[in-house]
């Protein structure tokens, strides 16, 4: 999925600013505790939340000066396929990138001492 809100500046709109997370989790895993549900709120429906988030916020300000692209991929955890399409895609587009930040398991807390 994938969302645009052009820039404001006539010299910097060309640019594109990508705001990405999958959406995808892994369903199941080793079993820890009696429990194998891999459940996705962190990996990465934080993600995905974030990017609708910058995109909300984005919308109702219009303080971007650059354009931005707020995109939402599958098939992550198969191996980067959904991102790597979109990858593929915007080269062939010939998209001048300044940017792209992809939001992945922000909800992580450091390990103590970090």
């Amino acid at each position: 999925m994938v969302g645009y809100i052009e820039g404001n500046d006539p010299g910097l709109k060309d640019e594109f600013v990508i705001l990405g997370a999958h959406y995808d989790h892994i369903g199941t895993a080793k079993e820890v505790n009696g429990d194998v549900i891999a459940n996705g709120a962190n990996d990465d429906a934080s993600g995905t939340v974030a990017v609708m988030e910058w995109a909300k916020y984005f919308s109702q300000t219009k303080t971007n000066k650059r354009s931005v692209l707020f995109t939402l991929y599958a098939a992550e955890e198969m191996g980067l396929k959904g991102s790597g399409h979109l990858a593929e895609r915007l080269k062939s587009d010939s998209l001048n990138v300044y940017t792209m930040i992809n939001f992945e398991m922000i909800g992580v807390p450091r390990a103590e001492g970090e």
